[in-house]
């Protein structure tokens, strides 16, 4: 999954994004940027600082009103836990998202939040839970 040469330029090109954002006061900007970083922190491997970004910008995005971007976050600070392993996170993160969503009523995040959850759901060895989680998105319209 890590890439670390291949986001070099994206690493400069967010930093750089970043920075500027903070220098005009642009909070939506810079949460979108955080996301970013958090984006390329994981496709690096360095998770531990994937999930500071996610985090950052999720509490950012939540002081903003910014809703979607928000349970974005939570989404992507899911799937970084679970690429570490550290499913109990991953599914805190991603039940949050997905109550976020279905009061949002909004269908294709909540497909995406609840098989994700069904991944982890398995990976904590309760299949059961996942098939039911997974069948639950496949049923979403």
């Amino acid at each position: 999954r890590p890439h670390p040469g291949r986001s070099e330029a994206s690493l400069a090109y967010t930093d750089g994004a970043l920075l500027l954002a903070r220098q005009l006061g642009d909070r939506q900007i810079e949460s979108a940027l955080l996301n970013q970083a958090g984006i390329v922190a994981d496709d690096r491997g360095d998770y531990t600082t994937a999930q500071a970004r996610f985090e950052q910008a999720g509490r950012l995005a939540r002081s903003l009103g910014m809703r979607h971007n928000e349970v974005g976050l939570l989404i992507n600070a899911g799937l970084c836990a679970s690429r570490q392993g550290d499913y109990a996170a991953a599914r805190a993160h991603l039940e949050a998202a997905t109550a976020q969503l279905r009061l949002m009523q909004f269908q294709r995040g909540l497909k995406v939040a609840l098989i994700n959850l069904g991944y982890v759901a398995t990976n904590q060895g309760d299949a059961a839970a996942g098939l039911a989680l997974c069948s639950e998105a496949a049923a979403l319209t």
